[in-house]
């Protein structure tokens, strides 16, 4: 590897030169050899984050990762698991770059090949945002999630919110510090997702420069939302609700506190895992300052979602300026 090459550079040209080595030997490439393209149909309002442009709404993996948060019903991830095959991953990725959706969310040991396959095969740019944690509890490898993100393609990256809330309240900000170098290091917009605020608030209080925060943000209106005195309710420690049913314990803190910083950021869990409607999520999180969502969609639900997002955007009254 060259001194001056990072790690993510030396990925493409090694992919460039694999490229180049088999048309030398082939010859010219025919018509019928070229590489297939997405064709965006429709745009998306923008905004930026690092030199990367993002679409306003950003594709969720966890459902495509039969990763659900669905209440007292068990079977719903392995429902999640078995429709969500390779082939239908491409698909959803393929429509939701076609509606204008150019970033997807993924952690980073989910998916590879179809993240691949994607990009190679079917000729898609979708962004990838590809979280992970550091592991400080082993030094050596502390960043090999980052790295192994990197290798996989990631555009962007954050720090996972779950494993780093322990991190933080363990006092291991300095973890954080780490990670947020490595990924400066490989040219990476780096941020750091939190279902807590006390995370956001470490990381502001340790100056680390992120370029910014993914943070839950929902409303709890909804059926099965936590009442007062309940975990997940304000005031109280736990977030997620006694039935996995609350990642927002208070959406009015969050919007205080966001907007005394100026960093972009992104809420996710804005329909509360499906218990909000779109129309409702998008208009509390983009009017209250939320810079993007992050949702997770069906490949049927794309296109109605979608459509909602661009009339909620072309009408939302904001308290202060777009952060991206």
């Amino acid at each position: 590897m060259h001194p001056h090459m990072t790690r993510r550079d030396f990925v493409k040209e090694s992919m460039l030169f694999t490229a180049g080595a088999a048309l030398s030997l082939t010859g010219q490439a025919s018509a019928a050899d070229a590489k297939p393209s997405v064709i965006v149909k429709e745009t998306m309002p923008m905004g930026k984050i690092g030199k990367l442009s993002i679409s306003r709404v950003i594709l969720g993996g966890n459902i495509m990762t039969a990763y659900s948060h669905s209440r007292g019903l068990r079977y719903v991830s392995d429902l999640m698991r078995r429709y969500h095959t390779t082939e239908k991953i491409l698909e959803t990725l393929r429509i939701a770059e076609e509606h204008g959706i150019n970033t997807l969310v993924i952690p980073v040991r989910h998916i590879s090949d179809a993240l691949f396959r994607y990009r190679h095969e079917v000729g898609g740019k979708m962004q990838y945002l590809i979280y992970s944690c550091p592991n400080p509890a082993d030094p050596e490898h502390e960043l090999d999630g980052f790295k192994e993100a990197i290798d996989k393609g990631a555009d962007m990256t954050y720090i996972h919110g779950d494993p780093g809330y322990r991190l933080i309240k363990a006092g291991k900000v300095d973890s954080f510090k780490r990670a947020v170098e490595y990924a400066k290091d490989h040219e990476l917009p780096v941020g750091v997702s939190a279902h807590y605020l006390e995370v956001i608030e470490a990381c502001e209080k340790a100056k680390l420069e992120v370029d910014f925060y993914v943070k839950t943000f929902h409303t709890h209106q909804y059926g099965s939302a936590p009442r007062a005195g309940e975990a997940g309710s304000p005031g109280n420690e736990r977030n997620d609700g006694a039935f996995d049913n609350s990642w927002c314990r208070d959406p009015k803190e969050v919007a205080d506190y966001m907007k005394s910083i100026n960093k972009p950021w992104i809420a996710f869990k804005v329909m509360a895992a499906g218990a909000i409607p779109p129309r409702a999520g998008f208009t509390h999180a983009f009017s209250n300052g939320a810079d993007f969502v992050l949702a997770g969609m069906f490949d049927w639900q794309i296109a109605e979602d979608v459509a909602i997002a661009r009339e909620v955007l072309a009408n939302v009254k904001r308290p202060y300026p777009w952060r991206a």
